[in-house]
């Protein structure tokens, strides 16, 4: 897709916080400036070492109902590139629920899904309690679902070809989506539907030699963004992924080069807060006590505005 992308979104969030610093703000109660010391106390204790060397990565914002910046609530490492790891499975939801034809076209799952399934998680198939196996014909609600509940790889090319053909082209509609939400300028960069890398974050799925990954930033943008749109939260909830109706998500990722990841979004912020919500990326070291602890701070967060 080589089309020029519309006036992104997101840049009406640098306007936007802009006024906000400057006295238009929301209500008091909205504020996160009273929680700033313990957003940074739990996202410090919860994430405190980064993948590889590097360091730990976390960005917090406070966004409105236009998908506005409003408040930075916490940020380290925030703009640094990485990989995400399979956080960015949320694009490629996003692209199903916004371009696949219909929920209920099926897919076969074939040789090639079942090459990356061997990296991750069996595709499952809920209504059978069975793992897709080639062959096997799956609509695109049931492949949605265990790409975002068991963050099934295989799913997530399977979907590619569901929705666009080609995986390819599939790709080119995730970079072009992220252009249209963050601006030409985003470092966001897909080379495929599952976020998979190599050690050194450049696993191959694509003709070009740029990497495949984002920043804390961006994907806190993308998450509050695509979460605030209630088409897509109606799409995921249909595929069955729980609490997606009342505006909540937590999706995690894994991988070597990419450490543990998390993106979450958690609305309704306080009374007089309407389509306010809190969205946060955090990047970890590759163990699972670090997973346990994303948890922890997502329901930790979570906790504070209830």
């Amino acid at each position: 897709m080589n089309a020029t992308p519309s006036l992104p979104l997101i840049a009406l969030v640098f306007s936007s916080a802009t006024a906000f610093s400057a006295g238009s703000a929301a209500p008091a109660n909205c504020a996160l400036a009273p929680y700033k010391d313990v957003i940074a106390s739990v996202v410090s204790r919860r994430v405190p070492r980064g993948a590889n060397g590097r360091g730990a990565a976390a960005s917090v914002l406070r966004l409105g109902s236009k998908n506005e910046l409003l408040e930075v609530g916490y940020e380290k490492n925030a703009h640094v590139f990485q990989a995400v790891a399979s956080t960015q499975k949320i694009m490629t939801a996003w692209i199903v629920a916004k371009f696949a034809s219909s929920q209920s076209t099926r897919v076969r799952f074939d040789q090639s899904d079942l090459f990356y399934d061997e990296q991750g998680t069996r595709a499952y198939n809920r209504s059978t309690s069975q793992n897709i196996n080639v062959g096997d014909n799956v609509t695109l609600k049931l492949y949605l679902y265990t790409l975002m509940v068991q963050s099934s790889n295989g799913a997530a090319h399977a979907l590619g070809r569901g929705t666009s053909r080609t995986v390819e082209s599939f790709v080119a509609q995730m970079n072009a989506e992220a252009a249209r939400m963050l601006g030409n300028s985003r470092r966001t960069y897909y080379q495929n539907p599952s976020g998979l890398t190599d050690d050194a974050d450049v696993y191959r799925f694509a003709s070009t030699n740029a990497r495949q990954g984002s920043t804390a930033r961006e994907m806190a943008l993308l998450v509050g963004f695509m979460m605030n749109d209630a088409s897509y939260r109606s799409k995921l909830s249909s595929a069955g992924v729980e609490n997606v109706s009342s505006g909540y998500l937590y999706k995690p990722g894994a991988t070597e080069a990419a450490g543990r990841t998390a993106v979450m979004r958690i609305p309704h912020l306080g009374r007089g807060c309407r389509g306010q919500s809190l969205a946060v990326a955090l990047f970890g070291e590759d163990t699972n006590t670090q997973s346990a602890n994303l948890r922890s701070a997502y329901e930790e967060l979570k906790g504070l505005f209830r």
